[in-house]
């Protein structure tokens, strides 16, 4: 048990106002005559069975080890020395009480560590000086049965005139945050027994590198508040706060919370995504409204792909040749976390130059290292999704597996296939055929074996059927910008590239959750390669909305599939008809694709 030491707010004497209270256990150690406070009866032990004699207390039951008389109060030795209360029951007042006593300790600061052994955080210390003084303390969590121990763990001492009641102050209840801004934000309590007023403490945590552990460094200190909340001012936006709050009456206050409050925005509003602008074949500029708390951007790049007739897609077809490092198969670079073009999520990347690695070598003290796909539609085409990729091991790494899976309706993860695979250290191809994708599924690759994977030529292809589509993750790009420019889309023909935009609130430590917004409103960009601002031949094709109603004359006769701006397909018809009138369920912005030219309506 690491020693806290309870100095100024935390340890009173005994002249601060009293509690209205009922004594639980009163002790002046009357009967330990033998010996005196400087020269204690060292030679005869108290206690020899570990209970002290009914004789020398005023109530039975006290016991412990290490103890001697010394003139009217007793003496505890260092290291193994204790004195225990009988059980008591410090149940009543919402289990708050109040410890008082005069101790003296043979070296001055030393600790005296007082718990109860009926409630495992129910601890608490004072630092005690080498002349007889006076203390308080206030507890918490009191039982029907609390035994209440003295220890000697940090120091010899003696004590005396110990009187437990059932006054104490409650610890306060922390609330979240509220009132987040970029200059302040309101720290909330509920209002606990027995305080007139509260401490507020508000610090930031500093890793010192010397002693290995977080120090604080307050914003606030033992601040006094008569309410249950305080708005605090003049915080550097971006930096992570904590804050914690002690209950206090007259000059007694409690302890503080065991965990601290984390103070985070309760949300990020949307940025509004513009036009693009600075379009060319396979690039182009997106920009967007600052968002209020955001601290920074993720512009999403995704494209639609229309089927025009049957054929095999590739949802991902990379050989990581983008990823440059210095890193090898022997010594990668290896992270946390990491995410790869697609918008896949890697667990526990190891970086080689050209290749992505799996570090599965500390998964019993990270996660395990896995690398998951973005959530694609992969009922198209009958649900038959082809997966092939080149993969070896390293440090003893033998095996690994590729899954395929779906988010079931009620937030679950279910598998529907699994494969595995043994790899050694020299490359080696593999191809699986998963059958049974449906319209929330995901892949997955990881191993159960430490070492590390490393993987290459990652290709993952579905069948699709003329006229179904399907909604493909491009990139995202992170910045502390309102525009960003993205490139290397990898369009092909019939491909509809967009974007939209999430702000996000990320402290500058890295030690809370990020706090991310809703999407922004879906932008279709015009003018890349695989889509056109305007049909090839709109005097014949044409695309016009009356309300809710999109109307498509389709002389031709291709298919048709009308698409929300985030990609979900809304109608779908390759019947040929001449003309064609689709009623769409809400008001927004709409691509409409007529035998693969595209076009991009607005329904109000």
């Amino acid at each position: 048990m690491k020693p806290t030491l309870l100095t100024g707010i935390f340890a009173f004497a005994l002249y601060s106002a009293p509690l209205h209270a009922s004594v639980v256990i009163e002790e002046d150690f009357s009967g330990f005559s033998k010996g005196t406070d400087v020269a204690p009866d060292m030679g005869s032990p108290v206690i020899t069975d570990g209970i002290v004699p009914a004789e020398l207390t005023k109530t039975p039951g006290w016991s412990g080890s290490g103890v001697f008389q010394a003139g009217g109060s007793v003496y505890i030795s260092a290291g193994e020395g204790s004195l225990a209360t009988p059980a008591i029951n410090l149940s009543s007042n919402g289990g708050n009480y109040k410890i008082m006593f005069r101790a003296k300790a043979d070296v001055a600061s030393t600790p005296l560590l007082i718990m109860d052994t009926q409630n495992g955080s129910g601890y608490g210390f004072a630092t005690l000086t080498d002349e007889w003084a006076e203390y308080t303390m206030t507890m918490n969590g009191g039982t029907h049965a609390s035994v209440i121990v003295f220890s000697g763990m940090y120091g010899g001492y003696c004590i005396d005139d110990i009187v437990i009641d059932d006054g104490g102050v409650g610890i306060p209840v922390l609330l979240p945050a509220s009132d987040f801004t970029r200059g302040s934000f309101t720290a909330n309590w509920e209002e606990t027994v027995g305080a007139d007023s509260y401490a507020l403490n508000v610090f930031t945590l500093r890793y010192d590198p010397v002693t290995t552990i977080f120090k604080r460094d307050y914003l606030l200190e033992g601040y006094i508040v008569e309410g249950t909340s305080h708005t605090v001012a003049d915080i550097d936006f971006g930096t992570p706060y904590y804050y914690t709050v002690c209950g206090c009456q007259g000059g007694n206050v409690t302890f503080e919370q065991e965990q601290p409050m984390r103070v985070i925005p309760e949300a990020v509003s949307a940025p509004v995504a513009y036009a693009a602008t600075d379009v060319n074949a396979d690039s182009f500029t997106g920009s967007w409204s600052e968002s209020d708390l955001a601290t920074v951007y993720a512009m999403h790049v995704v494209k639609v792909h229309t089927a025009r007739q049957a054929e095999t897609y590739d949802i991902v077809n990379t050989d990581f040749s983008y990823i440059h490092t210095e890193g090898t198969v022997d010594k990668p670079q290896k992270e946390l976390s990491g995410r790869i073009d697609g918008d896949w999520e890697v667990v526990m990347p190891a970086f080689a130059k050209g290749l992505l690695g799996l570090n599965n070598q500390d998964f019993s003290l990270f996660d395990d290292a896995m690398l998951v796909s973005p959530v694609y539609d992969l009922s198209v085409g009958g649900g038959h999704v082809s997966i092939s990729f080149d993969a070896m091991g390293r440090r003893n790494l033998t095996g690994g597996f590729v899954a395929m899976g779906r988010y079931t309706d009620s937030g679950g993860i279910e598998y529907v296939e699994r494969k595995e695979f043994d790899v050694t250290e020299n490359m080696k191809s593999f191809h699986f055929d998963f059958y049974g994708g449906s319209a929330r599924s995901f892949i997955l690759m990881s191993s159960e074996m430490l070492g590390m994977l490393f993987i290459d030529n990652l290709r993952v292809s579905v069948d699709m059927n003329p006229g179904e589509s399907l909604l493909v993750p491009v990139r995202t790009y992170d910045t502390a910008q309102t525009s960003c420019t993205a490139s290397s889309l990898g369009l092909g023909h019939d491909d509809i590239a967009g974007y939209y935009v999430t702000g996000i609130y990320r402290d500058n430590a890295g030690q809370f959750p990020e706090v991310v917004s809703e999407m922004s409103n879906s932008v279709v960009v015009a003018g890349l390669a695989g889509i056109d601002a305007t049909s090839d031949d709109d005097s014949n094709v044409s695309v016009t909305v009356s309300g809710m109603d999109i109307r498509i004359a389709n002389p031709y006769g291709g298919c048709v599939v009308i698409c929300s701006a985030d990609g979900r397909r809304i109608v779908s018809d390759c019947s040929g008809d001449a003309t064609l009138t689709c009623r769409v369920p809400s008001a927004g912005i709409y691509v409409v694709t007529v035998d693969g030219r595209a076009f991009k309506v607005i329904a109000d």
